[in-house]
């Protein structure tokens, strides 16, 4: 199985907890271990089974996920999909932040047409946002309280109360993400084909990435040439497709490999390599070492 990040190793990610369904965490106090501070995960990848909402109060916090690399600061927010992979956590000193963990047995606390009709919780990929210091002190007031009914033993209805949480953070986030869309809507038509295009590249890799590692495949999904294909992509992200198609297939191999479950020649036949030897050569070429030195590595680590 690939590793998943459970809520007891999501580290003090279990401050206020409920049936290990919700987590609130916060340093509203402020971070104060160094200057900064880089989870137990960082190293290798992890995949959640969880959908986090992340408010930087104040101060500055960098994450990797699924390849993106993101930094946050004063009223930022960051909707992490379930399923995200985690490669890095990094806040900084005196950092603010709050945090919602829902894990996915639960996330039937969320309001059923909040669930469907809601960009943030139905997008594929995480949603960034930025937010004005009148939104973040609702956000604050609103987590404050969920900690209060989440710490309060007395309290019998606490799934009712958390679901009607959960709608009106969702809705002031909905609220944040109009607001930035209609920003972006003066960008050019080019800028837009070319991120259409990009975002559906991604959507693409994401499903066939095991079986597919040819542009001129994405290419045809889109029913575009490759060249033109390749042109859209640089412009929306800076790179070339094959860059981000290894991507992924390196991190899906790094996921398998860290799980200790599958052996070189499992992992070769579930990324579709013809045989060890060539995923071998494929695997040192992006990341210098061999898939077994990468795994041994892991293993003195642990």
């Amino acid at each position: 199985m690939i590793t998943h990040i459970p809520f007891s190793d999501f580290p003090n990610f279990a401050q206020a907890m409920y049936k290990k369904g919700v987590a609130l965490y916060d340093t509203l106090n402020g971070y104060q271990e160094g200057k900064e501070i880089e989870t137990e995960f960082v190293h290798y990848p992890v995949r959640t089974l969880m959908m986090v909402f992340i408010l930087c109060v104040q101060g500055r916090i960098k994450l990797r996920l699924n390849l993106k690399d993101y930094t946050m600061s004063d009223g930022d927010i960051i909707v992490v999909r379930y399923n995200t992979i985690f490669e890095s956590l990094r806040l900084f000193k005196g950092t603010r932040v709050i945090a919602l963990m829902v894990a996915a047995p639960f996330f039937h606390i969320f309001p059923h047409k909040e669930i469907s009709d809601s960009v943030l919780l139905s997008a594929f990929d995480s949603v960034t946002l930025h937010t004005d210091e009148k939104t973040v002190t609702h956000l604050v007031s609103i987590y404050n309280l969920m900690c209060g009914i989440i710490s309060d033993d007395d309290f019998n209805h606490k799934e009712d109360a958390l679901r009607g949480y959960l709608q009106v953070v969702t809705s002031i986030l909905e609220d944040a993400h109009e607001h930035m869309e209609t920003r972006l809507g003066k960008q050019t038509d080019k800028t837009k084909r070319s991120e259409v295009i990009y975002t559906r590249f991604v959507n693409d890799v994401r499903h066939h990435f095991r079986v597919h590692r040819e542009t001129a495949f994405y290419a045809d999904l889109q029913c575009v040439t490759p060249k033109y294909f390749g042109q859209m992509i640089r412009r929306a992200c800076g790179r070339i497709p094959s860059d981000i198609i290894g991507e992924h297939v390196i991190l899906e191999a790094k996921l398998l490999l860290r799980s200790e479950h599958y052996t070189v020649q499992q992992v070769a036949d579930k990324l579709n390599f013809p045989n060890p030897s060539f995923f071998g050569k494929y695997f040192k070429n992006h990341v210098g070492k061999t898939p077994r030195q990468f795994a041994e590595q892991i293993g003195r680590d642990k």
